[in-house]
């Protein structure tokens, strides 16, 4: 899936990934958190979740995630 995000200087550069943007406020609080990107909308847009870990939990944090990954594949699969 790709992704395309303006850069301060104006520029529109294309990522495969999500934004990093969505957790610096998280980062800044010490909270680990990431953004999985799981499906795509209507009009090819990605559409994810955000997850939440609580301080220093970022093994469980990870853990949550690749398991959301694998049952999210293994339903369209």
């Amino acid at each position: 899936m790709k992704l395309h995000e303006l850069t301060a200087a104006g520029a529109v550069v294309e990522m495969a990934h999500g934004s990093p943007v969505f957790c610096a406020l998280w980062s800044l609080s010490g909270v680990p958190a990431l953004s999985l990107p799981l499906l795509a909308g209507a009009s090819g847009m990605p559409l994810g979740l955000q997850l939440l870990g609580s301080r220093g939990s970022y093994s469980r944090l990870l853990q949550a995630a690749h398991w959301l990954e694998e049952m999210h594949l293994s339903i369209i699969a």
